[in-house]
């Protein structure tokens, strides 16, 4: 499945190109970039939508910047549900509204998949 993903993105993509993931080893392997090189860490441990954890953008500033400047593809993965789309659900309404699915790679808890903006 990370496999599958990188080769996904790498095909598609000029190197450095950010990605938004919540995992970066897809987006690594592909040698790419995780969009405002975010950690899914400083989402999941931010204590509110406008709280900072390290030197890293709240989640509101990192939608934000995300609305001004969507990377062209998204990876949704069991990560990306857990640390971004369950504290804050403004996220999957993004992706739902800006982006459509064009990949999916694995199942169950291990499904993957890869989203595309729709402009």
């Amino acid at each position: 499945t990370m496999n599958h993903t990188a080769q996904f993105i790498e095909a598609r993509t000029p190197p450095g190109e950010m990605v938004l993931s919540a995992n970066p080893l897809p987006v690594m392997l592909a040698d790419r970039r995780v969009f405002a090189d975010i950690s899914s860490f400083a989402v999941i441990h931010a204590r509110s939508a406008d709280d900072h954890w390290s030197s890293y953008p709240s989640p509101n500033e990192l939608l934000q910047m995300m609305r001004q400047d969507p990377p062209r593809y998204a990876i949704v993965d069991g990560r990306m549900k857990l640390h971004f789309f369950g504290p804050y659900p403004m996220f999957q309404h993004f992706i739902a509204e800006t982006y459509v699915p064009v990949a999916t790679f694995g199942s169950g808890k291990d499904e993957t998949q890869i989203w595309q903006r729709v402009f």
